[in-house]
């Protein structure tokens, strides 16, 4: 990686669990293979219930209900529980308020509310233990996206946070014990529970990273803890990245994330990150009409194939609009940079104090967060626009003209969608567009 190592502890890694216990990682470390779990028959079977109650009618649901809280209250009041039991509850309790959290009743918003709650408290001081640390990340994610559907934004910032912490004090040893997922260890599902882990707190990751940037005024604490954040986003991106399990599933979600970190560096005119993010994101793009829409068989399914053409359309135009902004910024920057008398070209990198010019390349590739492994992959990218500030009139309409570049090609998919499509869905994308257009014409 390109990361060092003072910057990379300062984002996955944490010193205390963030639900405020001491509680410990509960097997020595390293992955754990050939373990066995100690589950009833009784444990087992409300488990294999709980997966299949999103086809269940309401009377089996209010039926598995009472079955669970019968089940917790035994483990709560008893003195020596099974631990493994407790883990087999508790991701129980989390399927059960996959039924009622982005329904729109109070009715069951209350029940996935007590059932997040019941799952919490059975997880309390064992969050960390590789048995409870999936269901600990998935339940303080459920129960933020709950407080987020109630627009209580305060609320669910803070529970993203500690789901947050949780992981990253989790993963913070260079070698830790493997997540266990119970409905792989019985057999239920076949999934890696590490991709699992990584995925759900990746997208925990995102939701702070937009939180935080919706809001008004950030402290000099959420700039720190939004670049802990970013670390972190980057770190598992570039995991992923060098992986073999990348699965063509994948490509839109790890896409989101390079567009959300792009924007994050974008705003803080780290255009080198940056550009290595947006060059990610069209990475993930190209992978995902060559081995999902290309490898269809249209003779068997062309509708699904005809869907994932529109889709891989509407990923390559909201790209170009990230690709544009990055251009208009570094217009943008680049002027003000010229009228203040600063002529130095490299790119700023922010550290977590100061903003700073790097003069040394050795010193601009150990800090700054970019893909060193993926380099050749990302210059089919990476080549179209420049990362430097512009210091001349030739320079600076080279970077226009890519912004032109790009808009148009937004701007050409909108415009179809708008007279042959969904007028509605697609109107604000296209003046955006538009705006975005003029903007980088003001910036010229």
């Amino acid at each position: 990686m390109s990361t060092n190592e003072s910057t990379s502890e300062q984002g996955c890694k944490s010193t205390e669990s963030a639900s405020g216990t001491t509680a410990e990682l509960s097997e020595n470390a390293g992955n754990i293979e050939g373990f066995t779990m100690n589950i009833s028959e009784e444990f087992v079977e409300i488990y294999k219930s709980s997966i299949n109650l999103a086809k269940a009618a309401n009377t089996i649901v209010q039926d598995f209900s009472r079955r669970l809280d019968i089940l917790y209250q035994s483990i709560i009041n008893a003195e020596d529980a099974n631990p493994d039991e407790v883990a087999t509850l508790a991701d129980a309790y989390l399927f059960l308020s996959n039924l009622y959290i982005f329904e729109s009743t109070k009715k069951e918003i209350t029940l996935a509310e007590l059932a997040i709650t019941k799952c919490i408290e059975l997880l309390k001081r064992r969050e960390l233990g590789h048995k409870f640390i999936l269901t600990a990340v998935n339940a303080y994610y459920n129960l933020g996206v709950l407080y987020n559907e109630q627009n209580k934004q305060e609320l669910s910032m803070m529970v993203y946070n500690t789901a947050f912490e949780l992981y990253s004090t989790y993963i913070k040893e260079e070698i830790y014990p493997a997540p266990l997922y119970i409905a792989s260890y019985l057999g239920l599902v076949n999934v890696d529970p590490q991709d699992l882990l990584d995925k759900r707190s990746i997208i925990v990751m995102q939701a702070l990273l937009i939180g935080y940037g919706n809001l008004d005024k950030n402290t000099e604490a959420d700039r720190i803890h939004m670049e802990k954040i970013a670390i972190c986003q980057h770190e598992i991106l570039n995991k992923k990245l060098n992986s073999t399990l990348l699965l063509a599933t994948d490509y839109n979600m790890w896409l989101l994330i390079a567009l959300t970190l792009s924007q994050y560096f974008v705003t803080r005119n780290r255009f080198t990150e940056a550009r290595d993010h947006l060059a990610v994101a069209s990475l993930m793009a190209k992978l995902f009409y060559e081995k999902a829409y290309m490898k269809m068989d249209e003779s068997e399914n062309a509708s699904k194939k005809a869907f994932l053409y529109d889709m891989y359309q509407q990923i390559s135009a909201d790209i170009a609009i990230y690709w544009a902004r990055y251009g208009i910024q570094l217009l943008r920057s680049s002027q003000e940079r010229i009228l203040n008398g600063i002529e130095n070209k490299l790119c700023a990198v922010c550290n977590l104090t100061t903003l700073s010019i790097v003069t040394s390349s050795e010193d601009e590739s150990n800090k700054l967060l970019i893909f060193a492994d993926e380099k050749n992959d990302l210059q089919e990218f990476t080549a179209t626009i420049t990362d430097k500030y512009f210091s001349s009139y030739t320079e600076a309409l080279v970077i226009f003209e890519n912004v032109m570049k790009y808009l148009n090609e937004a701007k050409m998919y909108y415009n179809n969608k708008c007279i042959n499509y969904n007028v509605e869905k697609h109107l604000k994308s296209y003046v955006w567009t538009t705006l975005l257009i003029s903007q980088g014409i003001r910036n010229k």
